[in-house]
């Protein structure tokens, strides 16, 4: 996924009704199902649906049909790479990742592959990744600030919050976001972790850098 498909609109703030889009999304890719099972972007759309319905087991099912419907789909292993992610299993996150990139060497995965090293806390390769996003999104800048952060570079993390700050003005649900619970909801709700653990850690990161967590 690339900094650009990172700007979904509820998924990056972009929405002005973010529940209601969120539960139209999963009625459409329900629907997308109901009339033709055997696609594998229909079973990418609805294992994405139910990932953030907090499905995990379900989000992987249909992953995994995607997978045996077209096998060299890399969209379908970069997607199901967050599932694996909100699992807590994140060498399968990053080998997924890997598989998309030798059948697609000119893809861009960086997003995913920072979002799997940084939940495995290794934080110098998800700097690495996210810095590699020309035009970073606010979600790519928000993980890079807490990054930084993580691994004691607090001038970076200061500067990187700072260009979230001024990036999340224009969006019309972070702008609205204003104390530690709605930030909290914001992100919990957007990284349906299994492990209470790994939101800890998500969310320990991004208050170190400056978020009001």
């Amino acid at each position: 996924m690339s900094s650009a498909a990172s700007r979904g609109p509820w998924w990056g703030g972009w929405s002005d009704r973010p529940e209601a889009e969120l539960a139209d999304s999963f009625s459409t890719a329900k629907r997308a199902d109901e009339i033709d099972d055997q696609d594998s972007r229909t079973q990418t759309a609805l294992g994405q649906a139910y990932l953030y319905q907090r499905e995990l087991e379900k989000a992987k099912r249909h992953f995994e049909l995607a997978l045996r419907l077209n096998p060299n789909d890399t969209r379908v292993l970069v997607y199901y790479s967050r599932q694996a992610v909100s699992e807590g299993n994140t060498e399968r996150a990053v080998a997924l990742c890997n598989q998309a990139v030798t059948l697609n060497p000119y893809g861009i995965y960086s997003w995913n592959l920072g979002v799997a090293c940084f939940v495995a806390r290794l934080y110098g390769e998800t700097v690495e990744h996210l810095e590699s996003i020309r035009n970073p999104a606010e979600t790519v800048l928000a993980i890079l600030a807490a990054s930084y952060a993580m691994g004691g570079d607090d001038a970076k993390a200061a500067s990187t919050h700072a260009r979230f700050s001024e990036a999340a003005k224009a969006s019309p649900h972070l702008s609205r976001l204003s104390g530690s619970e709605d930030w909290r909801d914001y992100y919990a709700a957007r990284w349906p972790f299994r492990n209470h653990e790994d939101l800890q850690h998500l969310l320990e990161a991004l208050g170190k850098a400056g978020f009001p967590i």
